[in-house]
């Protein structure tokens, strides 16, 4: 990697003597942060190449010194008509978009679809406000037109999107004085509804019609995030401590209750949770490697261990042991979170006595499973182990 990242330098650094090239500390969607010098461009995850030529000016986005993203500018004549050009975005030998500017406004954009173009988007104006966007098929059928309504300081209110079967949808932005404070989608009867306070989304509601289906509030007068989902009669609170992480989240579903209890390590890693629900216990431990990945996870149920998991190169590939009476019972491992081995370890000379128990603990086992497990956490089901203790990490 070493030996890469020098002759990357030095390509760069040569190239850069017939071109003025800059680097800059960016993030995995090309924004920047700020200006490095070429000899620091190993020290960071994502790094922007910009190459400014006679007549085009090239961006180039590295991850771990390896080229994930690149855009193309180049103008007609840069010094006649400075502000026309035409930008390609590729992956790879994949174009995404082509987009065509003239006096520094974007008026088309190209979308393509393994490198074909699969819709057409043009845009109009008046003086320097938008209004309207017509997008089109590639052989120049109209699908809709969004026009913009502004108000009398060129701030947008609405846009309305008309399709050619004569379908509307629309939405909304509300501001109190230069302040966006909420904005709504409508489409078909469905709509959507988000609410801000300076600048900081707050919550946010889902309509079918008249009837309020689901709404979230990122944090009430408590200090706690309360998600409803109305269709399931299902409420989710959660509560954080003073590093903003989550410590415990209840969920309520009809008559039930579910409470999970969070505990995390020096890395800010979910170690342990606490899972209780209808007199079942469930405890859940972490464990990371020096990348902060997880590599293992072991199940407690009511007190008695369950399960153990270890983890490969991702989630999704592990080899799960599943413990009976406190001893190993069966080893299955992953790949994908597809079952591909599993090998019995209990011995021949107890199989009927452990058949048996395995039968009577069995029935017990997989109704807490099928009833609580599967709803509290998701650890107890095998497949979505993986997914479970994503959610821990990025909590």
């Amino acid at each position: 990697m070493k030996r890469f990242s020098l002759l990357l330098t030095m390509m760069l650094s040569a190239f850069s003597l017939f071109a003025q090239t800059t680097y800059y500390r960016a993030d995995k969607s090309g924004a920047v942060f700020n200006q490095i010098g070429v000899s620091r461009i190993d020290e960071f995850e994502y790094v922007l190449s910009v190459e400014d030529l006679d007549n085009a000016v090239i961006r180039q986005l590295f991850e771990n010194q390896k080229e994930i993203r690149r855009w193309e500018r180049i103008y007609e004549d840069r010094k006649a008509r400075p502000g026309q050009w035409q930008e390609t975005e590729l992956v790879g030998a994949k174009k995404l978009s082509t987009s065509y500017f003239e006096n520094f406004r974007l008026v088309k954009e190209e979308i393509y679809f393994e490198n074909r173009v699969s819709e057409v988007r043009e845009y109009r104006y008046s003086g320097r406000d938008l209004i309207s966007t017509i997008v089109k098929t590639p052989d120049e059928k109209v699908i809709y037109t969004t026009t913009y309504t502004r108000g009398s300081n060129g701030r947008l209110l609405r846009a309305t999107n008309t399709f050619e079967d004569g379908g509307v949808t629309y939405s909304v932005y509300g501001f109190l004085d230069f302040d966006l404070r909420n904005q709504i989608h409508n489409y078909n009867g469905y709509s959507f509804q988000y609410n801000y306070f300076k600048g900081k989304l707050t919550s946010s509601e889902e309509w079918i019609g008249t009837d309020l289906v689901y709404r979230k509030v990122e944090q009430d007068e408590n200090g706690e995030a309360v998600e409803e989902d109305f269709t399931q009669d299902k409420k989710i609170v959660r509560s954080f401590d003073e590093d903003d992480r989550v410590i415990k989240e209840v969920t309520y579903i009809g008559s039930s209750k579910i409470v999970i209890d969070y505990t995390y390590n020096d890395d800010d890693l979910v170690s342990e949770k606490y899972i209780s629900s209808d007199g079942r216990r469930e405890r859940v431990t972490y464990e990371y490697d020096e990348e902060g990945e997880l590599s293992k996870s072991v199940v407690f149920i009511n007190g008695v261990l369950t399960r153990e998991l270890v983890y490969a190169e991702s989630a999704q590939d592990y080899t799960e042991t599943v413990y009976r009476n406190g001893a190993p019972f069966i080893r299955i491992v992953f790949k994908d979170n597809i079952e591909v081995e599993n090998e019995l370890l209990f011995t021949a000379s107890s199989s009927a006595q452990t058949a048996a128990e395995t039968s009577n603990e069995g029935e017990t086992s997989n109704e807490g499973e099928a009833s609580n497990e599967g709803e509290t956490s998701n650890e107890g089901e095998t497949s979505n182990e993986g997914e479970t203790s994503n959610e821990g990490e990025s909590l």
